[in-house]
Order: C-alpha cells, then structure tokens, then sequence
C-alpha cells in the first residue's frame, strides 16, 4: 500500500479504514468498495475476517480518531479563531463516531451501514458526500 495521505503504520484494519477516508476516495461509497473489493483479493483471509467481524468498532475507533486529528490541526493552524473545513470535517467525523456508538449493535454492521451514516452526517453539515 502506498502511503499518499499521511498516514502511518497500524494496526491493519485501522490502515485500511484510514485508506478509505482518505481524500482521493472518502465521499464515494462506489470508490472504497472497490478498494475493499481489490484489498481482500490480496490480504490475509484472517485478517479479512477480524475486519468483517469488527467493522464497526474498527470505524468507530478510525472516526474518533480522525476527529482528533482534524481538531489538533485546526486549532494548531488557526490563529483567528474561525470555523474551516478541518473543524467541520472533524465535527462530521465526531458526530458519526457517536452514531456508531449511541447503543451497543445488535450485530456488526458492514462497511456500506456504517458509511451511509457519515455521509448522511457530511451531507447534514453541507459537504457534498
């Protein structure tokens, strides 16, 4: 895997879920299914299963995540106090980690459940998704 938006070395699931939020491909749900599709064609079959089986908590934990880096970022780069995309995106990223965690799941949600609940979040807060 190419490292192209700053990301680091994981925990795999985590790896791949940040590869999926990334912003070459994070609003388009056609886009990371393929890239899902063509990652399981090449991983392990049981490190596979531990991210079918744990898909949801995976992209609770990468949502929260992500939300604090955004934050960090923002509030070091903004010297005037206003809201910017990094805030909005991190807010979105906040919400949608307590949408994944509001009560426990009945059963582990897949990898399209889970994103149609952030994108309904971005679309909310107004960015096209």
């Amino acid at each position: 895997m190419i490292d192209t938006d700053q990301m680091k070395f994981d925990f795999a699931p985590f790896e791949l879920f940040h590869c999926l939020l990334s912003s070459y491909n994070e609003v388009d749900l056609e886009r990371q299914s393929a890239f899902l599709l063509g990652y399981q064609e090449v991983v392990d079959p049981a490190l596979w299963r531990l991210w079918e089986e744990h898909t949801t908590a995976i992209a609770a934990t990468a949502f929260l995540i992500d939300a604090k880096t955004r934050l960090e970022h923002w509030r070091l780069f903004n010297r005037r106090g206003k809201r910017s995309s990094k805030f909005k995106r991190a807010m979105c990223s906040w919400k949608t980690f307590a949408a994944l965690t509001a009560e426990p799941p009945a059963q582990q949600g897949d990898l399209k459940s889970v994103m149609a609940i952030f994108h309904e979040v971005l679309r909310e807060a107004g960015i096209q998704g």
